[in-house]
């Protein structure tokens, strides 16, 4: 009997070995980190991704600016933190994707024409966007470009004549390593 017992743990171990060999060439990375262009930090931020599942993913960011005009008296600095939840279509290393979440933002402005977009101090905004994303597996290059949109309320004008939407979009690009 244990001759028997021992031999069916040796053959259970040998063909979970045999399944762990076959799904390695196909197993996605689970984390990223990203430098991100535009988006969600608006000038430039850096992110961490995870997924959860192989169709959801949960990532945060960090992003912030700091601009200051000659005389010193057009300053805007500010700071964002994104948190979302990605939902991927498609299978494979390439893939679109869906995403929502909210937005962290910390405002510091004085008399610069931006604070019509933001106004000065915090603010949690909810944010959306749509894509494309390229992740190698099992590790290497990231990839996510699209479009982040931020809701920012009623219409306004921004720089004195720009009208703005309820809803403010900008083009997305995030490269880094997918691990």
């Amino acid at each position: 009997m244990k001759n028997g017992f021992l031999g069916l743990v040796i053959i259970f171990t040998f063909v979970a070995g045999l399944q762990n060999l076959s799904y390695s060439s196909d197993e996605m990375s689970n984390d990223a980190i990203y430098a991100e262009l535009m988006g969600y930090s608006l000038i430039l931020g850096i992110g961490y991704e995870r997924l959860i599942f192989d169709s959801l993913g949960l990532s945060v960011g960090f992003g912030g600016h700091v601009y200051q005009s000659a005389p010193a008296v057009n300053e805007l600095s500010f700071l964002s933190v994104p948190v979302l939840a990605s939902y991927y279509i498609g299978s494979n290393r390439k893939r679109l994707y869906l995403e929502a979440g909210a937005l962290l933002f910390r405002s510091y402005n004085n008399n610069h024409t931006f604070s019509d977009l933001f106004q000065k101090g915090d603010s949690i905004k909810p944010i959306f966007g749509i894509g494309y994303n390229l992740r190698n597996s099992p590790s290497g290059f990231y990839l996510k470009a699209g479009v982040a949109m931020t809701y920012v309320g009623g219409s306004r004008q921004i720089f004195g004549f720009w009208p703005i939407r309820p809803v403010f979009a900008f083009p997305r690009i995030s490269l880094g390593y997918a691990f």
